[in-house]
């Protein structure tokens, strides 16, 4: 790009040396020749031909650099090849000038007074071409100075479409991600979801269970209750057995305190009665109690009434006191049968005690369980809706970032598109600039 922006200087500097030669054998060909009556015909056409030449190239110029001011490097192209066209175009003035040189010694016999004011005409020109020629230079620092700034713009535009294409690239790698996440999000949230349904069947199993723990736990304190009144309904029946047998135990000593004297009585009677000793001796002695007193009086009628007496009422205190050791025994027995199912009532107690005791042991450990599910499931909802709250800023904040990228990219687009447009606005004119020169050219070349 060096070489178009420093090409224009050459090829002006060779155009203005070749107007300033012109002018200068203008000069010298002022000068009264031989034929002062002829009129200075190649000096009129030398002036017009430089004049329109001048205009030409001014016009050309200045286009082409107004062209290149909205154009970037493809314009600095362009005028580099315009100057490369116009240095041309001074050779063939050049060549021209050679030409021209040649006419002017033909044509030396023209008339002094026309070559006076085709002198004036021609100095008019140059004084009008060297103003134009200060101007055309200041315009054209002019013009360098706002290509130069236009190719910074240029840069800086490059620069800006470069980071917004890294920012568009980083804005969709962050949408993907932000999308992945959410996805990750979704996931997690069907999976906390599923795990809460589970975890809500698990707190209702648990609260069922826990419900039937309660109502066993109920039924065990009833039963325990019931327990304990049929074992002090035990204690008491036990209390008053205990009472009963020592009367009897008390009946039973008196009993045989007054049994003694009448048996050892009945022992010293062997005569009288061995009927009665065998009666007393045997097993059955209850049998005497179902003898009707007229057969006892009947083996005993030659016994005093006395010791009859005593005799009956003897073995009446026996089959008593043989009732009364039946009595005992079957006390004793309900008395061990009282013992053992207090021993086992204590058991079951105990054993229901224990049994509460785990019950409720596993109740308070359902629930904490039942508290700390809870309290994980409260928070890993909050931590759900935390995220999904960042997620949505973040998702809010990268689209308004992306929409604000977009409107810039149209905004470039829309200067890139104008920017063609006048490319090929300037194309146009150029190449319609070009055949209005060729034209021109072929037309002096043909006269």
């Amino acid at each position: 790009m060096e070489g178009p922006r420093i090409a224009p200087q050459p090829c002006l500097g060779l155009g203005l040396e070749e107007i300033f030669r012109v002018a200068s054998a203008l000069h010298e060909d002022v000068r009264p020749g031989p034929n002062p009556g002829v009129f200075p015909w190649s000096l009129v056409i030398c002036a017009a031909v430089g004049f329109f030449v001048a205009l030409l190239f001014l016009w050309r110029s200045v286009q082409s650099i107004r062209s290149r001011l909205s154009m970037g490097r493809e314009l600095a192209l362009k005028l580099s090849e315009l100057l490369e066209e116009k240095c041309e175009l001074l050779e063939k003035f050049s060549f021209v000038q050679k030409g021209y040189d040649g006419l002017e010694l033909s044509l030396k016999d023209a008339s002094f007074v026309k070559e006076s004011i085709e002198a004036q005409n021609l100095e008019a020109t140059y004084e009008k071409l060297n103003w134009s020629k200060s101007k055309l230079e200041d315009e054209i620092l002019i013009l360098e100075k706002e290509l130069k700034e236009e190719k910074s713009k240029h840069s800086e535009q490059d620069e800006l479409m470069a980071d917004i294409a890294k920012r568009v690239k980083s804005l969709e790698e962050e949408s993907k991600s932000l999308k992945s996440q959410v996805a990750e999000a979704k996931t997690t949230f069907r999976i906390l979801q599923m795990n809460e349904k589970e975890l809500t069947v698990a707190i209702k199993e648990a609260l069922n269970e826990n419900s039937q723990f309660q109502e066993s736990h109920k039924l065990l304190l009833q039963e325990a209750e019931v327990w304990k009144e049929k074992v002090s309904d035990l204690n008491k029946q036990k209390i008053t057995l205990e009472d009963t047998k020592v009367q009897a135990e008390e009946v039973l000593h008196d009993t045989e305190n007054h049994i003694k004297s009448p048996t050892e009585h009945l022992l010293k009677m062997k005569d009288g009665a061995p009927v009665l000793g065998e009666d007393l001796t045997d097993d059955g002695s209850l049998k005497l109690e179902m003898k009707s007193e007229s057969e006892i009086g009947a083996h005993l009628g030659n016994q005093p009434k006395g010791t009859l007496k005593e005799l009956v009422y003897a073995v009446k205190l026996n089959a008593s006191f043989k009732t009364l050791e039946g009595e005992r025994n079957q006390i004793y027995t309900s008395l061990s049968e009282v013992d053992e199912t207090k021993e086992d009532l204590i058991e079951q107690i105990k054993n229901l005690q224990t049994e509460g005791e785990s019950l409720r042991s596993e109740n308070t450990q359902f629930e904490n369980e039942n508290q700390k599910l809870q309290q994980k499931l409260k928070l890993m909802i909050e931590m759900y809706e935390e995220n999904e709250v960042k997620l949505l800023r973040k998702l809010i904040v990268e689209e308004k970032r992306r929409l604000e990228e977009e409107e810039r990219l149209r905004k470039v687009d829309k200067r890139i598109s104008l920017a063609t447009k006048q490319m090929e606005t300037y194309r146009k004119q150029v190449k319609d600039f070009e055949e209005e020169l060729e034209s021109t050219i072929h037309f002096y070349e043909g006269h």
